[in-house]
């Protein structure tokens, strides 16, 4: 996982730290996900935390650095001395027994996923490598509204949502844009003119499985060309369509959707994401 003698960083140290987080707030007794998390709730969390150790205590200015760095909106860095206590709390004896549970959990998953009888993807975002960051807001706002592990997304430009490593590109993407429940396909200049994607909405359209177009940009449906122009489509720069694809794709999923406080801030953040994203762009 990358690990270097007392810090934890990168995008996979996030990945692993995700994964601990979820224990420990859930041991914490909170249902929330540990960047929903407001500064007061932050404070609760590191007194909490804090009880289990005599000699060090665990901020909350330092929790809210992690969650900035768990959110992806800045470089992931933690301290090892830091994580061993978080990893102490969550019920483990060390971070490296954790760390060896995450690992064997991992390795387990990518076998399952390999071969003959591999986990069905239910969620496959189209998109391209411009609108990363709406994609990785839309991730985001599906698990902080429904039940859905990592695995169960393929976003192949966002970290923790790629193909594994060793896998043929080719047709597992083929396999996984037919055979996932959904596909949601980002329409934006950059996308429209991408080959994959184009050819990844069309296979879908032609397969006649479930598709929601979402426009990311504000030429809006001007974007749609082709068959895409007879798909009702959702634009992620105004709220209550955001809200309507959570709700829809909790209805194709057949997955209850959360209360709207466990997702509300991350609604507003696609928005603004997209927003801001067609501004860089154009």
């Amino acid at each position: 996982m990358g690990r270097k003698p007392g810090i934890l960083r990168g995008s996979e140290g996030r990945i692993a730290f995700r994964a601990l987080m979820k224990n420990v707030t859930q041991k914490a007794g909170f249902e929330k996900t540990f960047d929903q998390f407001s500064r007061s709730e932050l404070r609760d969390l590191s007194e909490i935390i804090s009880r289990i150790s005599d000699d060090y205590r665990v901020s909350e200015r330092t929790l809210r650095d992690y969650q900035y760095g768990y959110s992806g909106r800045k470089e992931f860095v933690a301290s090892l001395r830091v994580v061993e206590i978080l990893s102490k709390f969550a019920g483990f004896n060390s971070w490296f027994e954790f760390a060896s549970a995450y690992e064997n959990q991992e390795s387990s998953n990518e076998a399952g996923n390999s071969g003959t009888g591999s986990r069905k993807i239910k969620v496959f975002i189209s998109h391209s490598h411009k609108d990363i960051l709406v994609a990785q807001a839309i991730i985001d706002l599906l698990q902080s509204s429904l039940n859905l592990e990592n695995s169960d997304i393929r976003c192949t430009s966002v970290d923790g949502y790629r193909l594994r490593a060793g896998a043929s590109t080719d047709s597992q993407l083929k396999a996984e844009i037919y055979d996932a429940d959904i596909l949601l396909g980002l329409i934006s200049p950059a996308s429209i003119n991408s080959h994959y994607v184009l050819f990844e909405l069309g296979a879908r359209w032609g397969a006649n499985k479930p598709l929601i177009p979402i426009v990311t940009d504000q030429k809006g449906m001007a974007l749609l060309k082709g068959p895409l122009r007879g798909i009702n489509a959702l634009e992620s720069y105004r709220e209550p369509q955001v809200l309507q694809l959570v709700e829809d794709v909790s209805y194709i999923l057949n997955m209850k959707l959360k209360e709207i406080s466990a997702y509300q801030l991350f609604v507003s953040r696609l928005v603004t994401t997209s927003i801001n994203n067609a501004t860089e762009i154009n």
